[in-house]
């Protein structure tokens, strides 16, 4: 990847292998690579190509020339790694296509046959079924989300159910396992319906994606067939591994895909800590399963065990855990198999009658109503989700080795033997279980941090003071849209941020506020939004200021002399101003980070003319109001901002400039850098380098 460079014309050759339209746009996937960027012809990875038509079909050997597109890594903490997400499934770059300089049919038409028939069932679920229903079947049995309704996304996601929308090992036990069986009662030998139903599965898989999850479940179940034909007993676990083992060997970067580890834990779940909880709880299980009480019982414990299992893993990857997944999985696991099969019924039914497939699809879509009934009760209950921040390292070795301790003394039979009455087992479950759920939940010490986040072409920053107070100041962009949902609600997330004390606005232009109505509209709760009198009495700020009353935040007027402090941390509000400004840049809130450790000076907007005024109010010697160790740089970079004589006052070390790449206000202006350059500070973009931290 060092030898290509992003935006420059590109010519790639390769044989198409899947195609997709997401967002209006055709998207192509290719496999047998090569691509000349410059003179020298190389080899890659599979490939991307996106294009206003369709212009390829399945196995069509293609030569285009495009726009190169290198994948970004999360601009901040929480966000979208899109570099990951694509290295895992092997695509090295995009091409926007520009010009198709070659085409050469595919001799052999079964791959483009499979996607006309996928394209065929997800039209006829169109007719079946109305939405949001008919977008969460077309995700779930074909692996289509174009459809897909965010709503009922988020919703799923909230309550721990995201994954029935995955192409993944339930899918594959119910299609692939359910034709083997069925097959063997006709009765072919094992080593035949073995073939057939693996052939099957695969077709299936290449129709649907085939996803990294869809990968590793027909691995498994190519093995449990595999040692079926040979009559030897296939273990799930060591399955597991050689399949999972065979696939980093294969792409290290599937260890970064988040799938990968929620079916690896949630099987170790199944059968290990599932089967092991049982071994305490149940003496004689035969007689215990007979009972429907026993069932249920069962099932609990074996959620309860996949629930202890990938708690650590949802953390890592969403920030926050859903309470009551384990309740909500026990409740629509046991009719997801039905749900499956009316689906691929009713679709298949489609082709023969749109009436008869309707009437076959319509128990399915009243279940899937009775789901989301279920999901926006939970979402209203108390500590529906706990938000968790990403857990350390260290902190998840040290959760999985209580757990496979207390795991390996029960299967050993060493705390059995003591704990022989119900309440003395009970008692120790629930204190190992605290234990376990403490080290996931529990907030890190906290401690001086101030993150400069990317947003684009606008403001936002992020302050963890020494004494465990939580700031935020600004939070808008003029160039990126949903920044709360895809930058700001992330962040705080990853943060493992649960209250906010202050929301400080430097004042109320769109780049500054634009996520702010948003984030409260989510319920991350904000003690105070603090604000000049200025942007208050602003019409712009009118509505996000009644948003906050009906949520409870209070408004907190800024201005020169005030002070907020912790006991570690200050924060010491310089301007505006008692008089009037008629320039809402002028009116900006000026205030001074101070720790024992560092010193930042936030400044919005503020022209020139005000830097002079302060620096004649406040002095510019070292060590005084003025002096800091960062500067976040006044209005982007803009040219009428940060003089000499507030620059030679603040004397910092660093500057950090907000802004976005290829903006057209011009930012930042070549004449604010090179007087930054004269004073010998160091100049941070975020354009160039993402969110930057600073961290002591």
């Amino acid at each position: 990847m060092d030898t290509v460079t992003d935006g420059k014309p590109v010519t790639v050759w390769g044989q198409v292998y899947k195609k997709e339209c997401k967002n209006k746009k055709f998207v192509t996937y290719i496999d047998k690579c090569s691509f000349r960027q410059g003179q020298e012809i190389r080899n890659c990875n599979n490939l991307i190509i996106y294009s206003k038509s369709e212009d390829f079909s399945i196995g069509d050997t293609v030569k285009i020339q495009g726009q190169l597109k290198i994948w970004e890594k999360a601009r901040n903490e929480g966000g979208f790694d899109r570099r990951q997400f694509y290295y895992a499934q092997n695509i090295d770059f995009g091409v926007e296509l520009e010009q198709i300089l070659g085409k050469k049919p595919a001799k052999f038409k079964w791959q483009n046959a499979l996607y006309n028939f996928r394209k065929r069932m997800v039209d006829i679920l169109k007719q079946e079924m109305k939405p949001p229903n008919s977008g969460v079947l077309e995700a779930m049995l074909y692996g289509d989300r174009s459809d897909m309704d965010e709503d009922i996304k988020s919703l799923y996601l909230a309550t721990g159910i995201a994954h029935i929308l995955s192409i993944s090992g339930l899918h594959i036990s119910i299609i692939g396992m359910g034709l083997y069986r069925l097959l063997r009662k006709i009765p072919l030998s094992f080593p035949v319906a073995g073939v057939i139903a693996t052939v099957f599965s695969v077709l299936y898989g290449m129709m649907t994606g085939m996803s990294i999850p869809t990968h590793r479940a027909i691995g498994m179940m190519f093995l449990a067939l595999l040692a079926g034909s040979l009559g030897r007993t296939n273990d799930i676990l060591n399955t597991l591994g050689a399949v999972v083992m065979a696939m980093v060997m294969g792409n290290p970067f599937v260890l970064g895909y988040s799938g990968i580890w929620f079916a690896v834990m949630a099987i170790v779940g199944i059968c290990y800590v599932g089967d092991s909880l049982k071994n305490l709880y149940i003496s004689d299980p035969g007689e215990f399963r007979k009972k429907l009480t026993g069932k249920a019982a069962e099932s609990l414990i074996t959620s309860f065990g996949i629930w202890l299992a990938t708690l650590p893993v949802v953390a890592y990857f969403y920030y926050e855990i859903p309470m009551y997944s384990t309740l909500i999985n026990l409740i629509i696991l046991p009719v997801l198999t039905i749900v499956i099969l009316l689906g691929i019924i009713g679709s298949l039914a489609g082709l023969i009658s749109i009436r008869l497939g309707t009437l076959i699809l319509y128990p399915a879509g009243v279940i899937l109503d009775g789901y989301t009934q279920i999901c926006n009760i939970v979402t209203k209950l108390p500590l529906n989700q706990i938000v968790t921040g990403r857990p350390s390292d260290y902190r998840i070795i040290v959760y999985y080795l209580i757990l496979v301790a207390g795991l390996f003394l029960l299967r050993k039979g060493k705390v059995k033997n003591i704990v022989n009455n119900k309440a003395t087992k009970a008692a120790v479950s629930f204190v190992w279980g605290i234990v376990l759920w403490v080290l996931v939940i529990c907030p890190a010490p906290p401690h001086y941090e101030v993150d400069f986040l990317d947003v684009g072409q606008g403001d936002g920053a992020f302050i963890s003071t020494s004494g465990g107070s939580v700031y935020m100041v600004d939070g808008g962009s003029a160039s990126e849209k949903d920044l709360a949902k895809y930058t700001l609600i992330p962040f705080l997330k990853y943060k493992g941020v649960r209250e906010i004390d202050g929301w400080i606005i430097s004042h109320s232009d769109a780049d500054h506020i634009s996520g702010i109505a948003d984030t409260i509209r989510s319920g991350v709760r904000i003690n105070n939004l603090i604000m000049s009198q200025f942007s208050y009495e602003d019409e712009s700020s009118k509505e996000l200021i009644d948003l906050a009353h009906r949520h409870g935040i209070k408004i907190r007027i800024a201005g020169e002399g005030k002070t907020i402090s912790d006991g570690k941390s200050t924060l010491r509000f310089l301007a505006p101003y008692d008089e009037e400004q008629s320039n809402k840049n002028d009116a900006c809130v000026v205030f001074r980070l101070e720790d024992k450790k560092h010193q930042v000076m936030f400044a919005g907007d503020i022209s020139e003319e005000t830097e002079r005024k302060l620096v004649a109010k406040y002095g510019d010697k070292p060590g005084g109001l003025l002096d800091v160790d960062t500067y976040k740089v006044n209005h982007h970079g803009s040219n009428y901002s940060s003089c000499k004589e507030w620059l030679t006052a603040l004397s910092p070390k660093w500057a950090v400039v907000s802004c976005g790449k290829r903006n057209h206000y011009g930012h930042p202006g070549k004449k604010s850098v090179a007087r930054l350059k004269e004073e010998n500070i160091r100049i941070l973009y975020t354009m160039n380098l993402g969110e930057i931290k600073q961290i002591y």
